[in-house]
């Protein structure tokens, strides 16, 4: 298999690799170890598509020296695996464990297997060093109370590893209930809470579950913040509040020249109290950083808004109508766009240097806001001009009456763009008697379509008809279908 060509490989991974995985469950107790690691290598395609009731592993395990090589294909396909089988990777290695260590098993008695051996001590160690490190990601699937049965100078060892980082990195998913497990015996590693929360730095996934830690210095709340900045925090509602606890804490000896550019993402998180309190350079060099990446609540937009362009003050007092923004301001504000005032969106001029920016700053603004701009740009464009340039959020607000005066005479001047679903069926009414309807890929003017337009249908056009709606049924009704 090693040397075949990707088409010859076809055929022998899918009956070779499941004859030499059905070989090793059920005889590798008198292999050498290069007939074992020849089968292994050659097995692996079949583990990696291997639905769960299939997915058998060695009864005996083999030999006590096999059991770290097929711990190291099992990780290597752990990406492929279903939460079940990763479970029962968990219950097969530490039955091998305890069964070729310790001459006992912790099956219950009900097993016929385990007639076979004594029970385990309920208390046994056998989740030490070795164990962890055989066991690399499926750690991550362990029950909670196996982790109570590691020694405690080897869970320790193991938390000061590389491996340990690798292991709980914030790609893994982990239960909170075995989190909070983790973290509890990992305290037990360090003479006090504060030594401890001088390396939550390095917790990786389970930092997402400690939000019960103490006070921490400010340079230590930088570093954790950093850790913290992928948690999801709908698994942990109060992983919130501990984020603000600690933004706060890394704030409390900043000066007003240092940068905030540590903040990222969690610069979200600041009230409108503390954005106005920040220098006018920090502010930017956040919102310039984060661009589009960052939901501001509209109370930040506001404060952001009048920070920055008004020097506090309200926003009626400091923009008058007729003001203009200069274009770098739009760019570096397009983020904070659902706090910008009414009357300074009367004034578009500038807003279609940047394209991409009109989008982006459109996603947060209100229809309000939109309908100003539209107002706006009305004064200044013939509604032909304003369909070639305009898409999105933005298009959806041109008035029927200016689109209906836009010469609209090909559908693939309009196509391509995003309608409202009156915009839609005024564009298709126009176009129905004009030319076919390029066999209905016609994407968001679907929605346009009369019923009465689809019953006029030639029955040899139907088809094609139908295969064209398939491939953008989104935009098809209940009523249409």
């Amino acid at each position: 298999m090693r040397n075949s060509s990707v088409a010859s490989a076809c055929y022998m991974q899918a009956f070779v690799a499941p004859l030499c995985w059905a070989t090793l469950t059920t005889q590798s107790e008198n292999m050498t170890a290069d007939e074992y690691d020849s089968l292994l290598a050659a097995a692996k395609p079949a583990l990696q598509n291997m639905p769960y009731s299939r997915m058998n592993l060695p009864t005996d395990g083999g030999k006590r020296q096999h059991l770290p090589k097929m711990m190291n294909m099992l990780k290597d396909v752990y990406g492929a695996m279903s939460p079940d089988q990763r479970t029962q990777v968990v219950s097969w290695i530490k039955d091998q464990i305890t069964k070729k260590d310790f001459n006992c098993t912790m099956k219950p008695p009900s097993d016929p297997r385990s007639r076979l051996k004594k029970s385990c001590n309920p208390l046994l160690g056998w989740l030490n060093l070795e164990a962890l490190a055989m066991m690399g990601p499926y750690v991550s699937r362990l029950a909670p109370r196996d982790v109570n049965s590691s020694p405690k100078e080897q869970l320790c060892e193991f938390f000061h590893s590389g491996q340990f980082a690798t292991v709980m990195n914030m790609n893994s998913k982990i239960n909170p209930s075995l989190a909070k497990k983790f973290l509890e015996r990992f305290q037990e590693c360090f003479s006090g809470n504060q030594t401890f929360a001088e390396n939550v730095d390095k917790l990786g996934i389970l930092a997402c579950h400690y939000s019960a830690a103490p006070d921490l210095p400010p340079d230590v709340s930088r570093k954790l913040l950093s850790e913290l900045e992928d948690c999801d925090d709908f698994g942990n509602p109060r992983i919130t509040q501990w984020k603000k606890r600690l933004v706060k804490s890394g704030m409390s000896n900043t000066n007003s020249t240092e940068p905030l550019r540590w903040l990222g993402k969690m610069a979200a998180l600041l009230s409108p109290k503390q954005l106005s309190e920040m220098p006018d350079k920090s502010v930017m060099e956040i919102l310039k950083d984060l661009g589009p990446s960052v939901q501001w609540t509209k109370r930040q937009q506001r404060t952001l808004v009048k920070k920055l362009l008004c020097n506090n003050a309200s926003l009626q007092d400091c923009w008058r109508p007729g003001s203009l923004m200069r274009p770098q301001q739009l760019v570096d504000l397009q983020s904070v766009a659902g706090g910008f005032p009414i009357s300074m969106l009367k004034n578009p001029k500038n807003l279609l240097a940047d394209k991409e920016g009109l989008k982006n700053m459109c996603m947060r603004m209100s229809k309000g806001q939109l309908m100003a701009v539209m107002q706006g740009l009305l004064g200044q464009m013939v509604p032909s001009e304003l369909v070639q340039k305009l898409s999105g959020r933005l298009l959806r607000r041109l008035p029927l009456n200016k689109l209906d005066k836009a010469n609209i005479t090909s559908l693939d001047q309009v196509v391509v763009k995003m309608w409202s679903r009156p915009q839609a069926a005024l564009l298709v009414k126009q176009m129905y008697n004009k030319q076919k309807l390029h066999h209905w890929r016609l994407h968001s003017l679907l929605q346009g379509v009369t019923c009465k337009m689809i019953d006029g249908v030639a029955d040899n056009e139907t088809q094609d008809m139908a295969q064209a709606i398939t491939e953008t049924p989104r935009w098809l009704s209940n009523v249409q279908a």
